[in-house]
């Protein structure tokens, strides 16, 4: 079964994986702010494929132990927001 991204929004599709933060930040899709679009929104806006980026996400899923990553889907937008931070400065 192929995963679809397409129908989430941003800021979804990060909070089920914090890790696919680095899929998006990649081709400079902002997650936070602006994280309530569905991902063929800001995929277009970046003047990529959203087929490209849903690809990447499941390669990403796929190489990437994501077993012991938190559970995002009930973080505070401010613990969001933190890490978000965080993970831009790592990059």
């Amino acid at each position: 079964m192929v995963y679809d991204f397409s129908n989430l929004t941003v800021a979804d599709v990060v909070r089920e994986k914090l890790s696919r933060a680095r899929v998006f930040d990649q081709y400079k899709i902002d997650y936070c702010c602006h994280g309530d679009q569905p991902l063929n929104e800001p995929c277009r806006e970046a003047g990529v494929d959203p087929q490209q980026v849903c690809a990447e996400l499941i390669a990403h899923d796929a190489a990437v132990d994501n077993k012991n990553e938190a559970d995002w889907e009930t973080a505070s937008v401010h613990a969001l927001v933190y890490l978000n931070a965080l993970v831009q400065t790592d990059v």
